[in-house]
């Protein structure tokens, strides 16, 4: 039985064939446009908090929280947990079954270190402006359009309501179309993580028993939807007590391996450079562990910020002198010899050939 009917047969035996579908949508799109704004105000304002907790150490002082309103963090108030919020919520549909999901991002940039633009002068921060490149003069939003170019200062000019026509229609659906290997998928086609949970308690037995078919089968389900303006191809993928989502990249996206390895030769290696390559690898072995991943440009930004803050002398530290090496076999030496591990012993074959050359000499 395939793991697409297996899913189907058990969530159909579970109940019977119901139709789990989401409460009704809330009346009111603007009132929903003004909470996601407010939403994610709420997270700009959490990433620079956090941003300000690497450099100063939670230091108290006033900072600006939101427009006008000048306030003091304090330890106690920095280290509350805030819930996460939905990046997208909608449904998994999988033959003639439904049920609500949410998905989460996976993966962040917000908290790095990240500067304004300021005035040198005054200190003061900076806005971008459009300028018209021919006019030099500020063209403001209502007057800006979009425009695809078919020739040098030739373009075909878009307007937004034309742009938002060609939007697909979303009906908040992750329709689940295969089941297939993991294997399958090159990594290359990989665009942005996700994770997805139930939304609600009706959701629970349904997923979970999505989410059991597929890690027991060793399988990941291609789902399509609409999202973020697009229709997108998913991959779902057990993991713990959720799934983990991928958006993947369209084929007109992912370039071609061979365009880039056309002009690589093909070389035989063999013999002591090989086995010392062999001995490397052995030597260096271990654990993906992403927690051992240094962002050290992150963390001497932070530093080099903490630093001016407190008046301390930045110090640039010195780069070690690096020796150079005439062939890559000398290379492969050194590298093994700096192992703790003993390099290789020579093969036999490698053995009877010197005692041949010096038996000649």
């Amino acid at each position: 039985m395939t793991a697409f009917k297996m899913v189907q047969v058990a969530l159909n035996n579970v109940f019977g064939g119901a139709n789990l579908v989401a409460h009704e949508r809330r009346a009111g799109e603007s009132v929903r446009c003004r909470a996601g704004q407010i939403g994610r105000q709420h997270q700009r304002r959490n990433a620079e908090t956090e941003r300000r907790k690497r450099i100063s150490g939670l230091a108290p002082g006033p900072v600006w929280n939101s427009p006008g309103c000048p306030c003091v963090f304090t330890r106690q108030r920095e280290e509350k947990v805030l819930a996460l919020r939905a990046t997208w919520k909608g449904h998994i549909k999988l033959a003639e079954l439904t049920f609500p999901v949410a998905l989460y991002a996976g993966a962040t940039t917000s908290k790095r270190v990240s500067f304004h633009v300021l005035n040198r002068k005054t200190g003061h921060r900076v806005h971008r402006q459009y300028i018209d490149e021919r006019t030099e003069k500020p063209v403001e939003k209502e007057e800006q359009v979009k425009g695809y170019e078919i020739d040098d200062d030739q373009f075909v000019v878009l307007e937004p309501e034309e742009i938002a026509e060609a939007v697909p229609e979303s009906d908040k659906t992750l329709r689940i179309e295969a089941f297939i290997d993991c294997p399958q998928v090159d990594t290359v086609y990989f665009d942005k993580p996700y994770f997805i949970a139930p939304s609600g308690s009706i959701a629970t037995d349904p997923f979970s028993l999505l989410r059991e078919g597929m890690r027991r089968k060793k399988v990941a389900a291609l789902a399509r939807a609409v999202l973020f303006r697009r229709v997108r191809t998913v991959m779902l993928r057990a993991q713990g007590p959720g799934l983990v989502a991928h958006t993947l990249n369209f084929d007109y996206e992912v370039r071609a391996a061979e365009e880039v390895f056309k002009d690589i030769p093909e070389i035989k290696i063999e013999g002591e450079m090989l086995d010392l390559a062999k001995h490397i690898i052995d030597t260096k072995k271990g654990e993906f562990n992403p927690r051992e991943f240094d962002d050290r440009y992150d963390e001497a930004l932070a530093e080099l910020v903490k630093a001016k803050m407190e008046g301390r002398e930045i110090k640039v530290p010195k780069r070690p002198k690096e020796e150079k090496v005439t062939s890559l076999l000398e290379a492969l030496r050194q590298s093994a010899g700096a192992t703790k591990a003993k390099p290789p012993a020579p093969s036999k074959r490698r053995k009877a050939s010197s005692e041949k050359r010096r038996k000649a000499s």
